[in-house]
Protein backbone atom coordinates (compact mmCIF):
# COMPACT_ATOMS: atom_id res chain seq x y z
CA UNK A 1 0.00 0.00 0.00
CA UNK A 2 2.80 2.91 1.06
CA UNK A 3 5.08 3.02 -1.81
CA UNK A 4 9.48 3.70 -0.99
CA UNK A 5 9.84 7.21 -2.74
CA UNK A 6 13.63 6.96 -2.46
CA UNK A 7 14.27 4.34 -4.65
CA UNK A 8 12.00 6.06 -7.44
CA UNK A 9 14.48 9.18 -9.10
CA UNK A 10 12.23 11.90 -9.46
CA UNK A 11 12.19 15.30 -8.02
CA UNK A 12 10.63 16.43 -4.72
CA UNK A 13 8.47 18.92 -6.27
CA UNK A 14 8.08 18.52 -10.22
CA UNK A 15 5.34 21.12 -10.80
CA UNK A 16 7.96 24.31 -10.28
CA UNK A 17 10.58 22.79 -13.04
CA UNK A 18 7.22 23.77 -15.69
CA UNK A 19 7.01 27.27 -14.97
CA UNK A 20 8.97 30.51 -16.53
CA UNK A 21 10.21 33.39 -15.17
CA UNK A 22 7.65 36.30 -15.02
CA UNK A 23 9.55 39.46 -15.61
CA UNK A 24 8.19 41.23 -12.48
CA UNK A 25 10.08 38.63 -10.53
CA UNK A 26 13.10 38.95 -12.18
CA UNK A 27 13.09 42.41 -11.86
CA UNK A 28 12.64 42.35 -8.00
CA UNK A 29 15.44 40.07 -7.77
CA UNK A 30 17.99 42.12 -9.83
CA UNK A 31 16.70 44.88 -7.93
CA UNK A 32 17.65 43.27 -4.10
CA UNK A 33 20.67 42.15 -6.00
CA UNK A 34 21.72 45.54 -7.06
CA UNK A 35 20.97 46.80 -3.80
CA UNK A 36 23.35 44.53 -2.00
CA UNK A 37 25.97 45.62 -4.66
CA UNK A 38 25.39 49.10 -4.32
CA UNK A 39 25.80 48.27 -0.41
CA UNK A 40 29.30 46.97 -0.65
CA UNK A 41 30.41 49.35 -3.11
CA UNK A 42 29.71 52.13 -0.51
CA UNK A 43 31.40 50.15 1.91
CA UNK A 44 34.30 49.93 -0.14
CA UNK A 45 34.30 53.40 -0.63
CA UNK A 46 34.04 54.25 3.14
CA UNK A 47 37.16 51.92 3.64
CA UNK A 48 38.93 54.14 1.19
CA UNK A 49 38.47 57.36 2.74
CA UNK A 50 38.96 56.19 5.88
CA UNK A 51 42.72 54.85 3.90
CA UNK A 52 43.02 58.14 2.56
CA UNK A 53 42.68 59.81 6.26
CA UNK A 54 45.28 57.80 7.40
CA UNK A 55 47.84 57.83 4.54
CA UNK A 56 47.23 60.99 3.52
CA UNK A 57 45.62 62.39 -0.15
CA UNK A 58 48.63 61.86 -2.25
CA UNK A 59 50.16 58.75 -1.34
CA UNK A 60 46.68 57.29 -1.28
CA UNK A 61 45.96 58.66 -5.11
CA UNK A 62 49.52 57.83 -6.63
CA UNK A 63 49.29 53.89 -5.11
CA UNK A 64 45.68 54.09 -6.72
CA UNK A 65 46.97 55.27 -10.15
CA UNK A 66 49.99 52.76 -10.30
CA UNK A 67 47.26 49.53 -9.48
CA UNK A 68 44.52 50.30 -11.89
CA UNK A 69 44.61 51.79 -15.05
CA UNK A 70 42.49 54.15 -17.15
CA UNK A 71 40.51 51.29 -18.55
CA UNK A 72 39.75 49.47 -15.17
CA UNK A 73 38.85 52.74 -13.37
CA UNK A 74 36.23 53.60 -16.36
CA UNK A 75 34.72 49.98 -16.25
CA UNK A 76 34.22 50.14 -12.70
CA UNK A 77 32.40 53.47 -13.07
CA UNK A 78 30.80 52.13 -15.75
CA UNK A 79 29.38 48.86 -13.93
CA UNK A 80 28.58 51.21 -10.96
CA UNK A 81 26.62 53.60 -12.72
CA UNK A 82 24.57 50.97 -14.45
CA UNK A 83 23.74 49.10 -11.27
CA UNK A 84 22.68 53.04 -9.86
CA UNK A 85 20.81 53.58 -12.39
CA UNK A 86 19.22 50.33 -12.57
CA UNK A 87 18.71 50.00 -9.12
CA UNK A 88 16.90 54.11 -8.98
CA UNK A 89 14.38 53.36 -11.92
CA UNK A 90 13.43 50.04 -10.70
CA UNK A 91 12.77 51.42 -7.26
CA UNK A 92 10.66 53.92 -8.91
CA UNK A 93 8.84 51.23 -10.87
CA UNK A 94 8.60 49.30 -7.43
CA UNK A 95 7.10 52.31 -5.91
CA UNK A 96 4.27 53.58 -8.36
CA UNK A 97 3.43 49.56 -8.34
CA UNK A 98 2.92 50.23 -4.37
CA UNK A 99 0.53 52.66 -5.06
CA UNK A 100 -1.18 51.00 -7.38
CA UNK A 101 -0.15 52.66 -10.30
CA UNK A 102 0.94 51.68 -13.83
CA UNK A 103 -0.38 47.25 -12.46
CA UNK A 104 -0.73 46.34 -16.25
CA UNK A 105 1.33 43.95 -18.28
CA UNK A 106 1.72 46.52 -20.79
CA UNK A 107 3.69 49.05 -18.33
CA UNK A 108 6.34 46.46 -17.48
CA UNK A 109 7.21 46.13 -21.31
CA UNK A 110 7.57 50.28 -21.62
CA UNK A 111 9.50 49.88 -18.21
CA UNK A 112 12.14 47.35 -19.77
CA UNK A 113 12.14 49.96 -23.18
CA UNK A 114 13.10 52.57 -20.77
CA UNK A 115 15.54 50.77 -18.80
CA UNK A 116 17.39 49.83 -22.55
CA UNK A 117 17.07 53.52 -23.73
CA UNK A 118 18.72 54.90 -20.47
CA UNK A 119 21.38 52.15 -20.29
CA UNK A 120 21.90 52.80 -24.34
CA UNK A 121 22.34 57.24 -23.67
CA UNK A 122 24.50 56.07 -20.41
CA UNK A 123 26.72 54.20 -22.38
CA UNK A 124 26.88 56.51 -25.50
CA UNK A 125 27.95 59.58 -23.05
CA UNK A 126 30.37 57.56 -20.62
Amino acid sequence: MFRDFSLLNRPLSPHLTIYLPQHSSLFSIWHRFSGILLLISLAVTLFLINIISFCGLLDFFYILNVFLSSKIKKLIFLFLSSISMYHSVNGIRHLTWNLGIWLHKDYLIYFMITLIFIFSLMLIII
